[in-house]
């Protein structure tokens, strides 16, 4: 009987000490889209895509407005239709843009039944866009090509898919599921984080300043899944660009298409040791309407200058999005866009 209570405090220490460190040290420290997914306790002041040590001039004129209303567009001369990355409003790039135009910025929360450029087509060909206007067409690095391979240069918007897309209510999983995909993932076992070393300080995190964590799923889609595309899907996508800012220009709109790079590609120069190299965006085409981000980001990453990317997010931060902005307007300028 001793030794059978002795086995059973045993085995149930074993379970109840990590569980608890789960319960008490690790769930209240998840943040970020890749700390949640990855279950990496980055922190919680590290939340949200504001920097702690970087602050906007709260003297400036900025105005970003999401418009879900296809009817409203005509009222704003900038407009940007994106994925992710358009969507946060006074957190993204539209913010600096709005400043340095000091006018407001219109973003289009497109519906969920049309991808990015397949949206812009459809409301340039049913009448929504009018003559200009700059439209700002964004799309993450890792689903460029799919994107512009197939788009329709043909779409044309459809009442029945104007209205925004019904959320519904997330389900929690119970805490053991939770606590033991924790451990799943503690032993990298079918993990959707992969982590670099750095050779040099590119976060402000006290414990993962030199370490990139970026998003891949082999099955889903990530930083390192570039792989998978076909020399026709590149041709295509290229083709497909260019003939919708030649469309755009015939119908008097100033077309902008924004590349946000991938977060691994950003930081690729520093990463440690043997890695592949992305060349997704060293084979598109050269236009002064097609904005690669990845210069402007790696030349400031290259400077010394921290948290251009979130360390536990995919996304860029409010630095990054800044200096996003800021190039894009450059170019505006300099290519009277």
């Amino acid at each position: 009987m001793k030794s059978f209570i002795i086995k059973f405090v045993t085995i149930s220490l074993l379970f109840l000490l990590p569980a608890c460190y789960y319960r008490y040290f690790v769930i209240p420290a998840l943040s970020g889209d890749l700390g949640r997914l990855g279950m990496i306790p980055f922190g919680d002041e590290y939340d949200g895509l504001d920097v702690s040590w970087y602050q906007r001039d709260s003297s400036l004129f900025a105005d970003v407005i999401n418009i879900t209303d296809q009817d409203s567009i005509k009222y704003y001369s900038i407009v940007t239709i994106g994925d992710s990355f358009s969507q946060f409003k006074n957190n993204g790039y539209q913010y600096e843009l709005s400043a340095k135009l000091m006018t407001p910025v219109a973003n289009f929360k497109r519906p969920a039944s049309l991808d990015v450029p397949d949206c812009y087509m459809a409301l340039l060909n049913s009448g929504y866009l009018i003559p200009g206007q700059t439209v700002i067409v964004e799309s993450v690095e890792r689903n460029l090509i799919q994107r512009f391979s197939g788009v329709d240069t043909l779409k044309r918007y459809k009442d029945e898919i104007t209205a925004s897309p019904v959320v519904g209510n997330i389900k929690k999983k119970p805490f053991l599921n939770n606590y033991f995909s924790w451990i799943r993932l503690k032993l990298n076992y079918k993990n959707p984080i992969i982590s670099f070393r750095l050779s040099k300080n590119c976060f402000s995190h006290k414990r993962y300043s030199n370490t990139l964590h970026v998003y891949n799923i082999p099955s889903g889609e990530g930083d390192l899944l570039w792989k998978d595309l076909s020399e026709d899907s590149f041709e295509k996508a290229g083709y497909n660009m260019k003939r919708m800012i030649r469309i755009s220009k015939e119908k008097g709109i100033h077309l902008i298409i924004l590349i946000a790079t991938d977060k691994y590609d950003a930081y690729c120069p520093w990463i440690l040791g043997d890695h592949p190299e992305n060349p997704t965006l060293d084979r598109i085409p050269r236009d002064p309407q097609i904005f690669d981000s990845r210069p402007v980001l790696r030349n400031a990453i290259g400077a010394g200058i921290r948290d251009v990317y979130k360390l536990n997010n995919t996304h860029w931060s409010t630095v990054g999005a800044d200096i996003v902005g800021g190039a894009i307007f450059e170019s505006m300028i300099h290519n009277n866009l």
